[in-house]
């Protein structure tokens, strides 16, 4: 039962990765946003972009590990700045950078035993979706944690598009497909 152990761990660590203050009331994405996560040929709308360039310095593989959220509207972040919370869907990426306040385009591995850290040229991740955040037994048992894939990231000074696919799976036994992209701007937390 180790195993399940630790996917419980890596999946709650995944999906309140994303250690960002509150949003308010200010849950609808910025004009021009557009996201979308699609889980087993399932699509659901994620234009709320946010990232938080508050990592701490990996110094065995010299890299910051930047939180990158993408999240549908009625989620947002809860106050204590850990959590998402709402009833929706949201994913999110831990993405390795040389840069302390900045992402740096590329495209990313995805890294599912990140015990060594993570590399510059990977990522950590996780999502769930019609759930309500609330409900953290829900989380941990209905939320995917990210076993495979790429995300490839481009920016164009405020302005980023990512595109992500991959492989994930629930508690280590279903493996489910997901793909997605986003166009627009992150709210910097």
């Amino acid at each position: 039962m180790k195993f399940n152990s630790l996917f419980s761990l890596l999946v709650l660590l995944s999906l309140s990765i994303v250690t960002l203050s509150s949003c308010g009331d200010d849950d609808d994405a910025p004009a021009g946003n557009m996201g979308t996560l699609t889980v087993s040929g399932t699509t659901y709308d994620t234009p709320n972009g946010f990232v938080l360039y508050d990592a701490e310095f990996d110094s065995m593989n010299n890299t910051y590990v930047h939180t990158v959220a993408f999240a549908s509207e009625g989620v947002s972040i809860a106050a204590n700045g850990d959590d998402f919370v709402g009833t929706g869907s949201g994913i999110t990426f831990g993405i390795a950078s040389a840069s302390a306040d900045a992402l740096t385009a590329g495209t990313y591995s995805a890294n599912f035993f990140p015990f060594d850290g993570i590399a510059a040229d990977e990522f950590v991740g996780g999502f769930a979706v019609d759930i309500d955040f609330a409900d953290s037994v829900a989380v941990e048992n209905d939320g995917f944690l990210i076993v495979d894939g790429t995300v490839t990231l481009t920016a164009n000074g405020d302005d980023f598009d990512f595109s992500y696919s991959g492989t994930a799976t629930d508690r280590g036994v279903v493996p489910t497909s997901f793909s997605g992209s986003f166009e627009g701007t992150l709210e910097e937390q």
